[in-house]
């Protein structure tokens, strides 16, 4: 009777354990993409891709890559797109900078590659997000 009730402790204590485990991993996993949404937020008027933002921190961008996704949904690149994108809502609502000047001031290439990437991510044209947004 010993011997079975120190069997079922010793599962027990297991899976308390990797109950534990998985907690720490998953704070860890947070804590790695909050700082990679910080650098790539901090970035966002750079020329700088997601991979060479994310290089300046401690860990490999494949390991930041997969914390990324598991935490968000969606890869550090898709993260830098969302967010230049949702700046340039700021800019186009709160100025009345021209769209080609904030696609130059987002880094983009090309004024026509913004407004292609901004229908694609908003539903609409920088010019109407504009229009209907003031």
């Amino acid at each position: 009777m010993l011997t079975g009730l120190g069997r079922a402790l010793a599962w027990m204590a297991v899976r308390l354990a990797a109950s534990a485990t998985s907690s720490l991993w998953t704070d860890y996993a947070r804590y790695w993409t909050d700082c990679a949404k910080q650098a790539i937020n901090a970035n966002l008027f750079t020329s700088r891709s997601a991979r060479d933002v994310l290089s300046s921190l401690k860990l490999s961008y494949r390991q930041l890559s997969r914390y990324f996704v598991q935490q968000t949904g969606m890869t550090p690149k898709e993260y830098q797109m969302r967010a230049r994108i949702i700046e340039a809502q700021r800019l186009l609502t709160d100025t009345a900078l021209p769209v080609t000047t904030i696609a130059y001031e987002l880094n983009y290439p090309s004024s026509q590659h913004f407004a292609t990437q901004f229908k694609q991510l908003s539903g609409c044209t920088p010019g109407e997000y504009r229009r209907t947004k003031r």
